[in-house]
């Protein structure tokens, strides 16, 4: 009999909310999610689902006020064990109705919250940003930045092992002339070159979860798919959970282990991706083995219907004539 992996991060009832033009926004409503060691999950939605601030907030990531106003993030594995979100509930109170309570130092508490994941981020969670090129340090070269990677893993390792290990980590992950790319900055770079430093220089520290948020915006088709099998290899080479962020849900299959969809703040299924296997339209409806929620259905449709071929029709009519 497998051992059943226990989650490496759970989050608990989760909610974020923000004030906006005189009315709260209950960005993040209530959100519960586990992510096992090893273990691959795409969250899907469409924008403004909460999809993205749910996974950010792992990292304390979240701008605009009040943020994180209840739940829990705890994270585990065999040298630590913290609850990121200890002490909200005696800073903020959600009462009937949503109605929030403000009790404490809003600010103070958000600096101990910042602190708690700065303990995390690296090592334990890492991230791969969507913009790869407005997220990375425009004063940093492409060496300097994964030489730091390497070393926040590995402070003792000798200057001249990292540098040997930061050029091979850009053959990992497919660039040509890795040597001559270490000298160059990001705004010397293509969309989806940087996206494949950012890949390095978050694999290069090995962590424990990888944070993929929309990682293949804005790529053509083959530097997508160099994305999508370079985390798969991450996954399988290392041992590490992926969370993947989309609204493509077509991307997930084969890459996660189990797909969590959102909207409008809320968790609204959850199902293993296995269950997308022989999910096909028939005669204009949605054809499945597994039942989805109603929105997940929507999104299907919506997803397998543009992938649907349709008949090119010409732009000028023949003449008849």
């Amino acid at each position: 009999m497998v051992e059943e992996k226990k989650p490496i991060l759970s989050i608990e009832d989760l909610r974020i909310y923000f004030r906006s033009r005189g009315r709260w926004v209950y960005a993040v409503d209530g959100v519960s999610l586990d992510i096992k060691e090893g273990e691959g999950v795409a969250v899907i939605g469409e924008s403004g689902s909460g999809k993205t601030l749910t996974i950010l907030s792992m990292l304390a990531l979240i701008s605009g006020q009040p943020g994180v106003v209840d739940g829990k993030i705890h994270y585990h594995d065999d040298e630590i064990d913290v609850n990121l979100l200890q002490g909200v509930r005696d800073v903020f109170e959600v009462q009937e109705g949503r109605k929030l309570k403000v009790k404490g130092d809003p600010e103070l508490w958000q600096s101990h919250f910042r602190k708690r994941a700065q303990e995390l981020a690296g090592c334990r969670i890492g991230i791969i940003f969507q913009n790869p090129i407005a997220s990375q340090d425009p004063l940093w070269s492409v060496g300097q930045t994964l030489r730091e990677s390497i070393r926040l893993r590995d402070p003792s390792m000798p200057r001249a092992k990292v540098q040997e290990e930061a050029v091979e980590w850009l053959r990992r992950v497919h660039i040509k002339n890795p040597e001559g790319v270490m000298r160059s900055y990001p705004h010397q770079l293509s969309g989806g070159m940087c996206q494949r430093v950012m890949i390095a220089s978050t694999l290069a520290m090995r962590p424990k979860i990888i944070i993929a948020d929309e990682p293949t915006t804005g790529l053509d088709m083959t530097t997508k798919a160099q994305v999508l099998y370079l985390l798969r290899e991450a996954r399988e080479k290392y041992g590490s959970a992926l969370v993947f962020i989309t609204h493509e849900i077509g991307l997930v299959t084969g890459l996660t282990d189990k797909i969590v969809v959102m909207n409008k703040g809320k968790v609204v299924d959850q199902f293993p991706a296995s269950a997308l296997q022989n999910v096909e339209i028939k005669d204009g409806t949605l054809s499945a083995e597994h039942t989805f929620a109603q929105h997940t259905q929507d999104l299907l449709e919506c997803s397998l219907a543009l992938e649907q071929p349709r008949e090119r029709k010409p732009l000028v009519k023949k003449s008849t004539e």
